[in-house]
C-alpha cells in the first residue's frame, strides 16, 4: 500500500531517514530544507509517499515541485505495486534518482516507461579521516562584485556544467549565498563551493578549473580549502561525481574520499 504522507508521519518519516542516511541523501537533504508540507513555491518541496508494509514503512517516494523524484525503498514489492506507476504517470518526473540498485530495479521494471530515458550513474564520496592543509592566500572567499570582473569565467563554469546560464544577479545572489571559494591569482583559475549541508555532511559542489591553467593542482588548493572548512564546522566532506569522470574521482581519493553509495538518475 502506497499512501501520501502528512505532518502526522514525520517521525515515521524521520526513523526511517535515519535507518537508511546513505540511500535517502537526497530526500533527507530535500526534507531538511522544507519539512513534509508541501511549499508550492518552493522548487525542492514536494509530496512525500510511502509503502507501507504491516504499518512500517519499507520505501519512501518524494515528487518535487521541479518534477524530480526521489526514491528508497528497502523492499522490492514496492515495485510490483500499481499505485507506483500511477503517480509516476501522474507526476511525469523528469529526473529519477536513487541509489543504483534501487532505480535500476525499477527501469527494468518499467522499461517501457522509460524507453527513451537517459541513464547516468555517479557516486556519492565522503571524507571520514580528520585533514589538515596550510593555508594559501591565494585562495579567497568569493564576492558578488567578482562576476563582473570575471565574467567570462563564470559564463566557462556554467557552459561546462552543461547549464542554462544564470543571469548575472542570480550569479550574484549563489556567491552571497554560499561559502564560495575562488583560486585566484591576476585571475581566476579555479572556484568551488559547499553547495548543500545534509545532517552530518556538508556536500561539496563545483569544483572547476579554466581551461588555461589545469593540470597545476589548483583544483586541490580549492579542495583542501573547503575540506579544511567543513572540519572546522565539525561536518563530514561529501561530494558527488560522475562515474566516468576518473580524473575528478582519483583526485578525491588522493585526498582520502571513499565511495559512499552509488546512485543512478534516468532523465
Amino acid at each position: 500500500m502506497i499512501i501520501k504522507l502528512n505532518k502526522n508521519n514525520v517521525s515515521d518519516l524521520e526513523d526511517y531517514l535515519l535507518h537508511n542516511m546513505n540511500n535517502t541523501i537526497e530526500i533527507l537533504r530535500a526534507y531538511e530544507k522544507t519539512g513534509i508540507v508541501n511549499n508550492s513555491a518552493n522548487k525542492d518541496s514536494g509530496d512525500y509517499y510511502a509503502y507501507m508494509v504491516e504499518g512500517k514503512i519499507e520505501g519512501i517516494l518524494l515528487f518535487t515541485n521541479n518534477k524530480q523524484l526521489f526514491l528508497s525503498y528497502n523492499n522490492k514489492n514496492m515495485l510490483k505495486k500499481f499505485d507506483l506507476l500511477k503517480l509516476i504517470k501522474e507526476y511525469r518526473p523528469i529526473r529519477i534518482s536513487g541509489s543504483k540498485e534501487e532505480v535500476h530495479a525499477l527501469y527494468l521494471t518499467m522499461n517501457r516507461v522509460f524507453k527513451d530515458a537517459t541513464i547516468k550513474n555517479y557516486h556519492y564520496m565522503v571524507l571520514d579521516e580528520p585533514k589538515s592543509f596550510d593555508k594559501k592566500d591565494y585562495i579567497i572567499m568569493a564576492k558578488p562584485s567578482d562576476v563582473m570582473e570575471e565574467l567570462i569565467f563564470f559564463l566557462e563554469v556554467e557552459k561546462s556544467f552543461k547549464r542554462s546560464h544564470m543571469t548575472i544577479n542570480k550569479m550574484k545572489d549563489k556567491i552571497k549565498n554560499n561559502i564560495y571559494i575562488l583560486y585566484k591569482k591576476n585571475e581566476i583559475y579555479a572556484q568551488g563551493f559547499i553547495e548543500n549541508n545534509v545532517s552530518e555532511f556538508y556536500q561539496i559542489g563545483g569544483i572547476y578549473t579554466s581551461k588555461n591553467h589545469r593540470n597545476k593542482g589548483c583544483a586541490g588548493d580549492v579542495l583542501e580549502y573547503l575540506i579544511d572548512y567543513i572540519q572546522s564546522e565539525d561536518k563530514k566532506a561529501l561530494l558527488a561525481v560522475m562515474a566516468e569522470n576518473h580524473a575528478a574521482i582519483k583526485l578525491y581519493e588522493k585526498y582520502g574520499f571513499k565511495n559512499l553509495v552509488e546512485f543512478m538518475v534516468i532523465e
